[in-house]
C-alpha cells in the first residue's frame, strides 16, 4: 500500500495532467451535439477551409473533379469547389491541418473499422476536434506555466492562467467553435515563449530549441499570418540595457544559426507555399477601427471579455513600474492590436468578443501574474474577487447566449449605422442588443416586460393578432369554451404574421407559449411552430416536437415551452402556430403566448 502510495505522489503531476485532460475532452465531446452539415457543426464556413486541407491531402486531392457536388455549400462555404477551372480553393492557411493531420488520419482509420464511410466527410470526423483542440489547450497552458515560472511564483502563475482560461473568450473557442485558429495560436504563442526562454537560457548554444523555436513559428505564420508580429519578442526578451541587446544580436545573427531558423521555418511553410502557387488569394486592409474593437457592442473585446480590460491594466501597471519585460509585452499588443482592427471586416463576422486576440492572451499572462505577485493581500483580495465575478459573467455570456447562437451580429433596423462584412448588414452601436444580450446571459436583474396574448378559439374571439384559418371545431370536453382548433388540414389557428412593432416598441427576444393539446392521434413528425418572416422570407424558424412536449394521448394535457430569439427589426412577422405533416388530429386549446421584451 505504501509502495503504491509513493508511486502516485511521484507521478502526482502526471494524474493531474491526465485527470484534466479527461475532463477537458469531457466537456468538448458534449459541446460537440449538433451533427454534421449546419452551421453549428464542427466544420462551418471559416472552420471548414482549414479543415479541408486534410480531406484534400489523404482522400480526394486537390482538384475538384475528385469531389461531392455541394459540398462546399454543406461545409458554408468555408472553401470553394471551382468546376471550370478544376482547383480546390480555400483562402485559409493550413496550420491548423498541419498540427491536426496525425488526429485525421487516426479517425481516417476509425472510419474503416466502424463502418463510416471513409470520405473525411461523414459523422465521425467530426468528433476530430473534441480531441485535438483539448490537447493543445492542455499543452498550451502546460508550456505556458514553464514559461511564466521563470518570472513569478507557482501560485501567481496558477491564478493568472485559471482567469484567463475561464474569464476571456479563449473557453469559448476551446470548447464551443473549437477548430477555429485561435485556440491552436494559443498554444503556439505558449510554445514559441517556452523555446524562446529555454534557447536564451542555454546562452544560445541549444539546437534544439533554436529548431523548435524556428518550426513554432511556421506553425505560428501557417495558422495566422499576422501573428508573425511576435517574432518581435525575439531580440527583446529579457533585455534592460542598451549593451544587452547589442549582445542579443550578436548572439543570434550568425550565418549557422540563421541558417537553421530558416530550415526550419521553411520546412513548415513550403506545403502552404506550393498550395499558394496552385491558387491564390489576400485579405488584410489597414484601416484601424481600434475603438471600435476594444468598445463597440458588435464583439468589442471589453464588453465580451471584461476581465481583458483588467489585464491592460495590469500590463500598464507593468510598464509603470518597470516590470521585467513590460514594455516589450505592451509594444506588442499594441501592433497586434492595430493589425486586428485593420483587418476588412474588423468585427470578424459571427464571433464571441474579438476573437483574434485569444492567442494574445499567453502574451498577457505574464503581466497578470506579475500584479499578482508583488501586491499586499488586501489588493490581491480584490482583484481576485473582481477575476471571480468576471469568470462567472464570461461563462454566463458562453453558457446562456453563445452555446447556442454563437454570435451577436446586431438588428436590422433602418434607423442604424451599418458595417459591412461577410456579406452581412450589422448594427456597429446597438446598445439596446447588448442589454437584451446580458438579460438573457442573466448576469444582470434587468427589468423586463411581457406582452400576453390568449386565445380559447371560440367563434366570439376576434382581434388583430388572430387570422382564423377555419380550423376550428366544437368539443364538449374543450378545457375551455367549445370550440377548439386542430391540425387536420396540416396547420392550425394560431397567431399570425403580427408586425412586430404591434406588440412593442422594444425587441422581442423570448417567446414562451402555452397550450392545452389532445393527441387523438399521434404525428412524430408534428411541431408546435414560432416562424418569423422579414422582407417576405423565412428569417428565424424554430420548432418544438409535440411527442416530446407530451407522449400522452386521448387526453388533454398542459404543454409549456418556449423560444429564444435572434434580433429582429421591428418590421418582421409573427407566426406561431401548431403543424402536423400527415395531417393527423391533434386537437389545441387555450393558447397562450407570452413575449418578453
Amino acid at each position: 500500500m505504501n509502495i503504491l502510495r509513493n508511486k502516485i505522489f511521484k507521478h502526482y503531476k502526471l494524474i493531474l495532467l491526465i485527470f484534466i485532460g479527461i475532463v477537458f475532452i469531457k466537456i468538448a465531446f458534449n459541446t460537440n451535439k449538433y451533427g454534421i452539415y449546419n452551421w453549428q457543426s464542427a466544420y462551418w464556413a471559416d472552420a471548414s477551409g482549414y479543415y479541408i486541407y486534410l480531406p484534400a491531402t489523404f482522400i480526394h486531392g486537390f482538384y475538384a473533379e475528385n469531389y461531392p457536388d455541394d459540398i462546399d455549400a454543406k461545409f458554408g462555404y468555408g472553401f470553394t469547389i471551382d468546376k471550370e477551372k478544376n482547383k480546390l480553393f480555400t483562402k485559409y492557411p493550413m496550420g491548423i491541418a498541419m498540427m491536426t493531420f496525425p488526429f485525421f488520419l487516426i479517425f481516417h482509420l476509425l472510419a474503416f473499422i466502424l463502418g463510416f464511410k471513409p470520405d473525411g466527410f461523414s459523422e465521425i470526423y467530426y468528433y476530430m476536434p473534441s480531441i485535438t483542440t483539448p490537447f493543445y489547450l492542455l499543452t498550451g497552458l502546460l508550456f505556458l506555466y514553464k514559461f511564466l515560472r521563470n518570472y513569478v511564483n507557482k501560485t501567481e502563475v496558477f491564478l493568472s492562467l485559471l482567469a484567463i482560461l475561464l474569464g476571456t473568450n479563449l473557453f469559448y473557442y476551446a470548447f464551443i467553435a473549437s477548430f477555429m485558429t485561435h485556440t491552436y495560436s494559443f498554444a503556439l504563442f505558449s510554445f514559441f515563449l517556452f523555446a524562446l526562454k529555454k534557447y536564451i537560457i542555454s546562452n544560445y548554444t541549444s539546437r534544439k530549441y533554436l529548431i523548435f523555436l524556428s518550426l513554432c513559428t511556421g506553425l505560428i505564420f501557417l495558422t495566422r499570418p499576422t501573428n508573425l508580429i511576435i517574432l518581435l519578442i525575439i531580440p527583446f526578451l529579457d533585455i534592460n540595457s542598451f549593451s544587452s541587446f547589442t549582445q542579443r544580436i550578436k548572439n543570434l545573427v550568425t550565418l549557422k544559426k540563421i541558417l537553421l531558423f530558416t530550415v526550419g521555418f521553411l520546412v513548415i511553410i513550403l506545403p502552404q507555399l506550393l498550395y499558394w502557387k496552385f491558387v491564390s488569394g489576400s485579405f488584410l486592409y489597414f484601416n484601424p477601427k481600434i475603438v471600435e474593437v476594444l468598445f463597440a457592442p458588435l464583439n468589442g473585446m471589453f464588453l465580451y471579455n471584461p476581465i481583458i480590460l483588467l489585464l491592460f491594466i495590469f500590463l500598464i501597471t507593468g510598464v509603470i513600474r518597470k516590470e521585467k519585460n513590460s514594455i516589450l509585452l505592451f509594444s506588442v499588443t499594441l501592433i497586434s492590436l492595430y493589425i486586428i482592427s485593420s483587418w476588412g471586416c474588423f468585427f470578424y463576422g459571427c464571433s464571441f468578443g474579438c476573437r483574434p486576440f485569444v492567442e494574445y492572451l499567453a502574451l498577457l499572462a505574464l503581466p497578470f501574474a506579475q500584479f499578482l505577485q508583488n501586491r499586499k493581500k488586501t489588493i490581491k483580495s480584490i482583484t481576485l474577487l473582481a477575476c471571480i465575478y468576471l469568470i462567472y459573467f464570461n461563462l454566463s455570456l458562453i453558457n446562456n447566449v453563445f452555446a447556442e447562437s454563437r454570435c451577436f451580429l446586431g438588428d436590422l433596423g433602418n434607423n442604424s449605422e451599418y458595417v459591412t462584412g461577410k456579406n452581412t448588414k450589422v448594427r456597429l452601436w446597438n446598445w439596446r442588443e447588448y442589454k437584451i444580450l446580458l438579460e438573457k446571459a442573466k448576469i444582470f436583474p434587468f427589468k423586463s416586460h411581457h406582452y400576453t396574448w390568449k386565445n380559447n378559439f371560440d367563434p366570439d374571439f376576434n382581434d388583430y393578432f388572430f387570422n382564423k384559418n377555419e380550423n376550428t371545431i366544437k368539443r364538449q370536453d374543450a378545457p375551455s369554451g367549445q370550440f377548439v382548433t386542430t391540425t387536420q388540414k396540416e396547420y392550425s389557428d394560431g397567431f399570425y404574421y403580427v408586425k412586430a412593432d404591434k406588440i412593442s416598441k422594444f425587441y422581442v427576444n423570448h417567446i414562451k407559449v402555452s397550450a392545452y393539446i389532445n393527441q387523438l392521434e399521434v404525428d412524430s413528425n408534428a411541431y408546435l411552430v414560432c416562424q418569423i418572416s422579414l422582407n417576405d422570407s423565412t428569417y428565424f424558424w424554430s420548432g418544438k416536437k409535440i411527442v416530446e412536449l407530451s407522449d400522452k394521448t386521448s387526453e388533454w394535457v398542459l404543454i409549456n415551452t418556449s423560444f429564444d430569439l435572434p434580433f429582429i427589426d421591428f418590421g418582421a412577422k409573427y407566426n406561431i402556430y401548431f403543424w402536423s405533416p400527415q395531417k393527423k388530429n391533434i386537437l389545441i386549446d387555450d393558447m397562450k403566448i407570452v413575449f418578453k421584451y
